[in-house]
């Protein structure tokens, strides 16, 4: 019972927040960064490294910019907005040994306007 009830928290948690919850404030998105300008950098610094999001990974290829495309409405936003503070959940998450465990809070922010913006590639 006690699974049910942590289980039916976290769905109402889910959909109780909407997207606007999670926008940092202040968040200025007037100079969109997009994949081959910024955002590349970013993953593969944070997201395509080697046991991660790399091109051998399990988890999800992120190497390039169509192998992470299949991801963008499925997890991405998910697991790096609105879960940012989960410890398991979130992205990066606090067990990745190979890698940061949090983005910086300008690398967030690039992350969330690029989200916003519907992942522009160039």
């Amino acid at each position: 019972m006690r699974k049910i009830s942590i289980s039916l928290f976290f769905i109402i948690l889910m959909f109780a927040c909407d997207k606007a919850s999670f926008v940092p404030s202040g968040l200025d998105c007037s100079d969109i960064p997009t994949y081959d300008g910024v955002m590349k950098e970013i993953v593969d610094s944070n997201c395509a490294t080697s046991n991660c999001h790399d091109g051998g990974s399990q988890n999800g290829d992120y190497s390039t910019y169509d192998r992470m495309s299949q991801h963008f409405l499925s997890s991405i936003e998910s697991r790096v907005i609105t879960l940012k503070d989960d410890t398991v959940f979130g992205m990066p998450p606090n067990y990745a040994t190979n890698g940061p465990i949090d983005l910086s809070e300008e690398d967030f922010m690039l992350f969330n306007c690029w989200i916003t913006e519907g992942f522009p590639e160039n």
